[in-house]
């Protein structure tokens, strides 16, 4: 987790970041992933779904980036 001070929309914000950009990702589990986490990059992977629950525990989450997926809602 790295502690960032700005997102890409230009939002300045304490923010807790876990970077999962271009990691070959295809099945998205979010073991590991602390409740505290307030911005989540899965930018530039290969992943096509979720499970409904994928995030019910990032209960501070203000920021996902899907960019570059192939993901169905």
């Amino acid at each position: 987790i790295v502690k960032i001070s700005r997102w890409r929309n230009g939002d300045v914000l304490p923010l807790r970041l876990v970077d999962c950009r271009a990691k070959k990702i295809n099945d998205f589990i979010p073991y590991g992933i602390t409740s505290d986490v307030t911005a989540l990059d899965l930018s530039k992977n290969m992943i096509t779904s979720f499970k409904d629950n994928a995030f019910v525990h990032l209960r501070n989450l203000k920021y996902l980036n899907l960019d570059g997926n192939i993901y169905t809602i």
